[in-house]
């Protein structure tokens, strides 16, 4: 969706000398997000890293879907970014501490599946959604989108176990360590 409209948004905000790093700076703190997440959740379970995940994903897109300035729109993508590499992690920690080991394959080809059905048909809503609304709404309507699909996830996980017996690897400089290797 975000390459679709970007050629739109970025004459509309002028942002060529900041275009590639709207796409680039996304995935770079999405490893960042990566590691956060697998290390909270290795201390204490998925939910939260899950939650805080979500929320920064959903506010990284408000802040694109509402920027006024290049600057602002790559702020808000950095942001979801976090958010995307934590979600990423946290969901499969969610998987391994949720399903049996035999229907792991399963899950991970649904979420296979999640990636593959909106990049057939995203790029089309995507140009639909600018040029009949605003490219604001690709963003906005994302965050919506987002939103209502967590609510039914965390009323879902709410009395779901998500704990693990088994200990941590590495204290809080092991950690250090690699959210510095991210950053």
């Amino acid at each position: 969706a975000v390459t679709t409209v970007m050629p739109v948004v970025s004459a509309d905000l002028d942002g060529d000398a900041l275009y590639a790093v709207a796409f680039a700076g996304t995935l770079a703190t999405s490893v960042i997000g990566m590691v956060a997440a697998g290390a909270w959740s290795d201390r204490s379970g998925p939910r939260g890293p899950l939650y805080v995940s979500v929320a920064l994903f959903v506010i990284g897109l408000v802040i694109a879907g509402l920027a006024t300035t290049m600057p602002m729109l790559v702020v808000g993508r950095l942001v979801q970014g976090l958010g995307t590499g934590g979600q990423t992690v946290a969901l499969y920690v969610v998987v391994a501490r949720v399903y049996p080991p035999a229907t792991h394959g399963r899950v991970f080809a649904a979420f296979s599946a999640a990636w593959v059905v909106p990049s057939l048909i995203g790029p089309f809503l995507a140009g639909a959604v600018a040029e009949y609304l605003h490219w604001r709404w690709v963003f906005l309507g994302v965050a919506v989108l987002t939103a209502v699909a967590f609510a039914m996830v965390a009323l879902r996980l709410h009395h779901t176990p998500l704990h693990t017996d088994e200990p941590s690897e590495g204290g809080r400089r092991a950690v250090a360590a690699r959210l510095a290797c991210a950053v």
